[in-house]
């Protein structure tokens, strides 16, 4: 809900790349690979599920903010 401006512009921008046909077939991998050692984390030490989840989130905010880029 940004006003029209440099910074909706920026942001439009940032989407269209991160959301494109051919940035999700990149991404698909990373995911994938993030997925699997989120089942292996959790079936060996369930009682950390919240850092596995954490964990998880950080490394997808970090992986997606590089794919922007």
């Amino acid at each position: 809900m940004l006003p029209y401006g440099p910074q909706l512009r920026l942001h439009r921008k940032l989407f269209h790349h991160a959301l494109r046909a051919d940035a999700s077939l990149r991404q698909r991998e990373i995911y994938l690979r993030r997925a699997r050692a989120l089942l292996f984390n959790l079936s060996n030490n369930p009682e950390s599920f919240v850092g596995h989840i954490k964990e998880l989130v950080v490394v997808h905010t970090i992986m997606a903010s590089r794919l922007m880029f």
